[in-house]
This record gives C-alpha cells, sequence and structure tokens, in this order.
C-alpha cells in the first residue's frame, strides 16, 4: 500500500496560500502528550504577507503560536471528510478567523501519536544516519524491542548519529487512514482519495516515496491490508 505525506501547498491557481497565527502561545497548552482543556475558541489571524490574497483554504498552515503536537487547521468540509476516517486518539477544538470583517468557523485537528508504541520490533528495521551531512551509515540488526531502540539511540548520539526507520511494521490491529511519523502527518490512499474527491483546497498529497524525508521507507500496517479486502 502506498501511502502519502499531508502538506499544506505551496501554491495553487489562486496563489499562495495565507498561513494563521494565534496571539495566543499554544504550546505548552496543546502537546504531543495530553489534550488542551479549552473553553474558548481559538482565534486566528492571517499572517500578513505581501501579494498574498487572503482567500482562506480548507487547510491552513498554523505559524506563530503553534504547539509542538500534530495538528491541523481545518475548515468544516474538510473535518466532515476526516469524520470518515480511522484517526489516532483525537480531539477537535474549535477555532474561528476573522476576515473582512466576518468570521469563519474552523476547527483545529489534534491527534497524540507515536509510532514507536504501535510496531512490532523485530519485523521492522532501523538505520543510522550522519546528524550533521546527512549521510546513510548502517543498519541496526539488534533492535528487538523499545528499550533496545532507546539504548541504540542513546549509543549513536555520542557519535552525532540519528536512528532513522527504514521499515515499520505496525501490529496487526492497527489501521490509520491518518497518522504521525517525525513530526510529519501520513495518511492513507483511503484518506488522500477522500480528499481528492471533496476538492479540499490547500493541501498537498505527494506519495511518501517522492519525499527526500521517506523515499527509503517502507510501511506495512496489516491492520489496514485487513480493512481493504472486507
Amino acid at each position: 500500500m502506498d501511502y502519502y505525506r499531508l502538506k499544506s501547498i505551496l501554491e495553487d491557481n489562486v496563489g499562495v496560500p495565507p498561513t494563521v497565527f494565534s496571539e495566543i502561545d499554544y504550546v505548552n497548552k496543546i502537546t504531543d502528550e495530553s489534550f488542551y482543556k479549552i473553553n474558548s475558541l481559538i482565534d486566528f489571524k492571517l499572517t500578513e504577507w505581501k501579494g498574498v490574497p487572503k482567500i482562506l483554504r480548507d487547510y491552513l498552515s498554523w505559524d506563530i503560536g503553534s504547539p509542538d503536537a500534530y495538528c491541523l487547521v481545518i475548515s468544516p468540509k474538510l473535518k466532515s471528510v476526516l469524520e470518515t476516517l480511522t484517526i489516532p486518539k483525537h480531539r477537535y477544538y474549535e477555532a474561528k478567523i476573522n476576515l473582512f470583517g466576518k468570521s469563519y468557523k474552523y476547527y483545529v485537528l489534534h491527534f497524540i501519536h507515536d509510532y514507536l508504541d504501535e510496531i512490532i520490533y523485530n519485523k521492522s528495521k532501523f538505520v543510522v544516519i550522519d546528524n550533521i551531512f546527512d549521510n546513510y551509515i548502517k543498519v541496526l540488526p539488534d533492535i528487538k524491542s523499545y528499550k533496545d531502540y532507546q539504548n541504540q539511540t542513546e549509543i549513536q548520539a555520542e557519535n552525532l548519529y540519528l536512528i532513522s526507520s527504514k521499515k515499520i511494521h505496525f501490529k496487526n490491529h492497527i489501521n490509520y487512514d491518518i497518522w504521525g511519523l517525525d513530526g510529519q502527518i501520513i495518511i492513507s490512499q483511503k484518506a488522500k482519495q477522500a480528499i481528492q474527491e471533496t476538492n479540499i483546497s490547500g493541501v498537498e498529497m505527494p506519495n511518501i516515496k517522492d519525499t527526500d524525508m521517506f523515499s527509503y521507507l517502507e510501511v506495512e500496517m496489516p491492520g489496514m491490508d485487513l480493512v481493504l479486502q472486507e
């Protein structure tokens, strides 16, 4: 099965999409470990960039004030699409964008996911990467558990090396359409098709094989394969 990276488009037929920012800093409020108990709307404003037309898209990038977590700023139209898909533990926060004296309803989808908690280690593969020159060093053959992964991470860090996933083999019950990988949002073929069929604006969905970050990556998600066969 192919997987895709969900990202905001750099330019479309209208021009360069605007980004949004929040005057409140959500870094310590919305995190990669916990949801935020919010009682008010997240108030977004459009970042002022010369030459960028103030036309909203269904998917927008969050600039200043954004949390260090998996979050998507989405329109009600995109929310209705995402609600048909399988997502890790998540929550929607209500938001608004004021534009030309009118308030537009938006949402922030926040999901919590660490793929390292959900993989079969002896079926996955990891490589060592030079953190400075971004060079491939070697395959690590002896990672059989999360503890092994942590130990190797510490060992390789002493040489300024990183551990990266070459093959991710999820546990049999996992069947996410949207999930997180090293800070990036990954989607399934089903998710990509649903987004395309509803003409969602502001998104780009390159195959992970066509990206520099994940060109070498293989993903096995047995649970999703079973769902597609039903």
